[in-house]
């Protein structure tokens, strides 16, 4: 379950009493726990797990400008970036002040 208690994947528990659970949407970032539920006739449901911190620590990959710049300065002509889907771009000048995203 995601930090607002929203399911987000399910498995059952092998005889070592161990579930490998593929999640049914990327990991959000936050706490995430589990719970049980027995096969009895009325299932019983275990309280929720201790909570993990999910947490994206790795950077996206570095982005590459497409548009050639050559006699383009001075002017505003859209600059072309590629970068890792859903990322945002951001372009900056020399001095690293940011002139667009």
């Amino acid at each position: 379950f995601d930090k607002d208690g929203n399911k987000i994947g399910e498995g059952i528990a092998n005889d070592q009493g161990v579930a490998e659970i593929t999640p049914t949407k990327p990991l959000p970032e936050g706490t995430i726990t589990a719970k049980a539920t027995d096969n009895a006739e009325t299932p019983n449901t275990s309280d929720a797990s201790e909570p993990v911190k999910s947490k994206d620590t790795t950077p996206p990959t570095k982005p590459v400008i497409q548009t050639d710049l050559t006699d383009k300065g001075g002017t505003k002509d859209p600059i072309v970036v590629k970068a890792d889907p859903g990322t945002k771009v951001e372009i900056f000048d020399k001095d690293g002040n940011k002139i667009g995203e």
